[in-house]
């Protein structure tokens, strides 16, 4: 089984390349959106060409810009790539593909192999994460 973990200070993050490749490999549209300047409860479009600290991914045209309020569920509209999808087989393709450049700013996204039938756990220290099994780690 594969697993990825990551390998330095900061967090598991995926990059805007790595949503990009992720949504196209899983037939998805994708839209980036960042919080307003100007109100905080207010989302506005970006290009992919805009470099946004924290970019907010949604795989429905959510418009130019739109409130928090209007939102009453944001399950299967947004798009939201962390440690809960360190098994998935998708994320683990474009993590192969582009190697560093699918690790987000604050990531070094590794992929490690272990025994399909073992049970872990992930260890995170100011974000670097081991995978840890009694007596063993990785």
């Amino acid at each position: 089984m594969k697993v990825i973990l990551n390998k330095c200070y900061g967090g598991f993050g995926v990059s805007q390349k790595g949503y990009e490749l992720y949504a196209k490999k899983k037939n998805l549209s994708l839209y980036m959106y960042k919080r307003s300047n100007d109100d905080f409860m207010m989302f506005e479009k970006i290009s992919k060409d805009e470099n946004v600290f924290l970019t907010y991914y949604f795989t429905v045209d959510m418009g130019d810009s739109f409130s928090i309020h209007s939102m009453k569920n944001w399950n299967g509209i947004t798009l939201y790539l962390d440690e809960s999808h360190r098994t998935d087989s998708v994320l683990i393709e474009v993590v192969e593909e582009l190697g560093k450049e699918a690790s987000g700013e604050f990531a070094d996204l590794q992929i490690v192999e272990i025994p399909d039938d073992l049970k872990y756990e992930v260890i995170d220290h100011d974000g670097i994460e081991r995978l840890c099994e009694v007596g063993k780690t990785w």
